[in-house]
């Protein structure tokens, strides 16, 4: 029923939420990396740990030298993100439209499409070093590398704490409880990413919290027909 009753733009932010949350159970399945990798500065995944590294001793550490079968796991795990890269994006520039019709959803938007290609040169160089021996990787090519996945980040920062402004500004009854849960929930994401670019063991929680309250705010526009959007 209330598939039945939800409009168009509804159905379309459940649908990718629902293909978002399939690629992310791709992505934490099959292979694992291996005891060897072993991320530092607090950083407990291999991924983010190789996206924030200052030195080759630190890809040697999440990698090792090729060939390696975590370097084969890291691969894949790059090519499940460019698949997540489109559902997220589009989900959340669906929502930041959804919530408030107002121009100032241009700027949620705008840092999306901004992160969402910063992610696909991220995920780009990283391949490229995975390709690499480790004589071979050069501190430019590191550099490159963290500059991207720090605005990356930033950027995604900006728009979850955008989001969760559109929904306490937009929030009316009956749906005001869940709409300010959804908010808290996207505020928390957006603060513990920011902090997580200084403080890198934080940036694996930014993430989770970030994706989380996307999805939880997917679900309570999704599942609530009857909701103003105005």
């Amino acid at each position: 029923m209330l598939w039945r009753k939800a409009t168009v733009e509804q159905k379309l932010a459940w649908a990718l939420a629902v293909y978002c949350f399939a690629v992310l159970a791709v992505y934490g399945w099959k292979p694992v990396f291996t005891n060897a990798s072993q991320p530092i500065r607090g950083i407990t995944d291999p991924v983010l740990a190789l996206q924030m590294v200052h030195n080759i001793d630190e890809v040697d550490a999440v990698l090792g030298d090729s060939p390696s079968a975590d370097r084969e796991v890291m691969r894949i795990k790059q090519y499940v993100d460019f698949a997540f890269i489109p559902g997220y994006a589009a989900l959340a520039i669906l929502l930041g439209r959804f919530v408030t019709r107002a121009r100032i959803a241009n700027i949620l938007a705008v840092a999306i499409l901004i992160a969402s290609a910063a992610n696909v040169r991220e995920n780009l160089l990283i391949l490229k070093i995975v390709d690499m021996p480790i004589s071979e990787v050069t501190p430019a090519l590191l550099l490159h590398l963290h500059l991207t996945a720090t605005i990356k980040w930033t950027l995604l920062a900006v728009a979850s704490l955008l989001l969760g402004y559109f929904l306490l500004a937009y929030a009316r009854p009956p749906r005001k409880i869940v709409r300010i849960a959804a908010a808290s929930i996207t505020f928390l994401g957006g603060i513990l990413t920011l902090a997580g670019l200084s403080a890198n063991s934080l940036l694996l929680w930014g993430g989770i919290i970030l994706i989380a309250g996307l999805l939880l705010t997917a679900a309570i526009l999704s599942l609530s027909p009857h909701e103003s959007v105005t």
